[in-house]
């Protein structure tokens, strides 16, 4: 797991280290979290990387900079599917005594160029579970929205590229995905 210094380190500050959420602009968000990534990319070229390492600040992010409390993050969650369980990689729950499954998020190393079998990886779990949401975090940030009646795949509703300034949409990801703004029905909206 990485360590917060990796982030930013001057995001370590001891309110942070006590767990006590310090209000930050989205822009600033976003920026720490694709300085994060965009470095990432570089290491994973250079070195074989594992992608739960990758995973691991995935969770890091979501606990520290978008105040999901560690307890509601669960990681290799168990997608039961019929005769054989899969395990997606994140799954953000309510509450710490995860009732209810807010979205799902399966993660690549930076540098994975999505594949229809990642979307359909994807897609399984999001039609497993039942859960409208589901997030690819790979070479960029996609967003799927399912509300399914037939067969077919997730949309795909939302794109955001590792683009740290100027960038609108990772902006909105963060405003988004933050805890304190977080309504499942509100994210119907973004499609």
């Amino acid at each position: 797991t990485r360590c917060l210094s990796d982030w930013s380190s001057d995001v370590c500050s001891s309110d942070l280290k006590k767990n006590i959420m310090v209000e930050m602009n989205y822009k600033e968000i976003w920026y720490r979290f694709c300085s994060y990534v965009l470095k990432s990319k570089k290491e994973s070229e250079l070195l074989s990387t594992k992608e739960y390492m990758f995973r691991d600040s995935i969770v890091e992010y979501f606990n520290i900079e978008l105040g999901w409390d560690r307890q509601c993050i669960e990681t290799e969650y168990v997608v039961h599917s019929g005769c054989a369980d899969k395990k997606c990689d994140i799954m953000i729950h309510d509450d710490f005594n995860k009732k209810e499954e807010l979205f799902l998020i399966e993660c690549k190393r930076p540098n994975n160029k999505q594949s229809l079998r990642n979307r359909k990886q994807l897609d399984s779990y999001i039609a497993t579970t039942r859960i409208c949401i589901g997030i690819y975090i790979g070479e960029y940030i996609e967003l799927f929205y399912d509300e399914r009646s037939d067969k077919a795949l997730a949309l795909p509703v939302f794109r955001v590229d590792y683009n740290p300034t100027n960038n609108p949409n990772g902006e909105k990801f963060v405003e988004l995905f933050h805890k304190k703004n977080f309504n499942k029905e509100d994210r119907k909206s973004v499609v």
